[in-house]
């Protein structure tokens, strides 16, 4: 999956291996605006460091200055309670809950969607 394009790896700066993953998609939220959707994964072992709100808050910043996007989505599972903070501690505001069917756990979920968008 780190073959794709918009996926990146996330290291570790002592063992230099692969803990997680960032990837981008095109966000269908808002079709005005230039607004894409990240996603993300990090190894259980590494969570409630402060690594992932520190890799969105970066990935947040070359998106908007150096890209020039308008706006990036994230949602997260209603059991995602991990996740949920990470999006609300990277300042994302809530937009909508929906019912999403999930291929991989081969059931349906609600997912929350949140919006961040650029500072003018």
């Amino acid at each position: 999956f780190i073959d794709k394009d918009n996926v990146y790896a996330i290291v570790d700066k002592k063992s230099l291996k692969v803990i997680g993953s960032l990837g981008l998609e095109d966000s269908k939220y808002n079709q005005h605006l230039k607004v894409v959707e990240i996603g993300y994964v990090l190894a259980q072992s590494f969570w409630g460091q402060g690594l992932m709100a520190e890799v969105v808050n970066c990935v947040n910043d070359h998106l908007f200055n150096v890209v020039g996007l308008d706006g990036i989505t994230v949602a997260h599972f209603d059991f995602n309670k991990q996740s949920q903070r990470v999006i609300e501690k990277c300042g994302f505001k809530f937009i909508e809950s929906s019912p999403f069917y999930s291929k991989q756990l081969k059931k349906s979920l609600v997912s929350h969607r949140y919006l961040k968008l650029k500072d003018h």
